[in-house]
């Protein structure tokens, strides 16, 4: 979706930067596009756990993935918009889970 649509693709880029860059229309389609991303990701984990996903490696590199575009200030930024509201239960946890023990390793 994002990589065949030039207008998604600078949306995703400027908004995982700066997400008040964005006008209110743009922020929509961010919310979309980060909202239908992490669902990807969290039904990745919970076929992972069901044992359907059984490449290791891949289900390693997709999260380290997402937890990067976690980290991205403008993602911080819609996460704190919207927190509580746009995560599945799985990936919500994990990202949260991650950033804390990363803060507390930095400590």
């Amino acid at each position: 979706m994002v990589v065949g649509n030039e207008d998604a693709s600078r949306i995703l880029h400027e908004g995982s930067r700066d997400y008040q860059s964005l006008d209110p229309i743009e922020r929509t389609r961010l919310n979309q596009i980060l909202s239908m991303y992490y669902g990807i990701i969290d039904l990745s984990m919970v076929q992972y756990r069901g044992g359907v996903f059984g490449e290791d490696e891949t289900y390693r590199r997709s999260l380290e993935a997402a937890y990067g575009m976690f980290l991205l200030p403008g993602v911080q930024e819609w996460w704190r918009a919207n927190s509580g509201r746009v995560f599945a239960p799985n990936i919500e946890k994990y990202l949260l889970e991650r950033q804390r023990n990363d803060e507390t390793e930095g400590e």
